[in-house]
């Protein structure tokens, strides 16, 4: 029995179609190649490998400077809208906060050397409670006392001593720096 017209009518069409689909196929391929970027130069690459080293999206903002339509645009930019800036607390450089220190004379010890060792003792007292409020902006290293004048004295049962000078609070501020951290790949 011979195929019917209507039979072969559908053969050709679906042949028509397989060959149509096959060359539109063919057609997009094509066309995605002609797109697509070309492959990276060695300078290209190069740059590329050094953004993809850093934690920050300066190196990729470098590359898509240079290289705006590059071999890894794409990948700069989904990498770049991925990045997040974070504050980050970090200790500043150490220095000395200097106040005016007054520790009068007090009770009676059998020698001056004594005395005065008396007076740095509680110059180094007074200078750590003066010190302490610099502890809610800064890391509080050491405090000391800084006698310049003595004030001793001889009196009755031994020696007294007491101080003018200044004290200093060595210090590290607390601070915050704006830091951009990016992942390590495109998400």
């Amino acid at each position: 029995m011979a195929p019917s017209r209507q039979t072969s009518r559908r053969r050709r069409i679906a042949t028509w179609l397989m060959v149509g689909a096959v060359a539109l196929a063919g057609l997009v391929a094509l066309i995605g190649q002609a797109l697509a970027p070309p492959p990276a130069s060695p300078e290209e690459q190069a740059r590329w490998d050094e953004a993809l080293t850093q934690l920050s999206g300066h190196g990729l903002r470098e590359y898509l400077r240079r290289h705006p339509d590059g071999a890894y645009a794409d990948e700069a930019e989904a990498r770049l809208d991925a990045c997040v800036v974070q504050s980050m607390q970090y200790l500043g450089p150490k220095r000395d906060e200097v106040l005016p220190l007054v520790v009068p004379a007090a009770d009676p010890f059998p020698t001056e050397a004594a005395a005065r060792d008396d007076a740095l003792d509680r110059g180094r007292h007074d200078a750590l409670v003066a010190c302490r409020p610099l502890r809610r902006t800064a890391e509080l290293l050491s405090v000391s006392p800084g006698p310049e004048i003595w004030h001793c004295a001889a009196v009755e049962g031994g020696h007294t001593c007491g101080f003018e000078g200044d004290l200093r609070c060595r210090v590290r501020d607390h601070a915050l720096r704006e830091v951009e951290r990016c992942p390590d790949a495109a998400p």
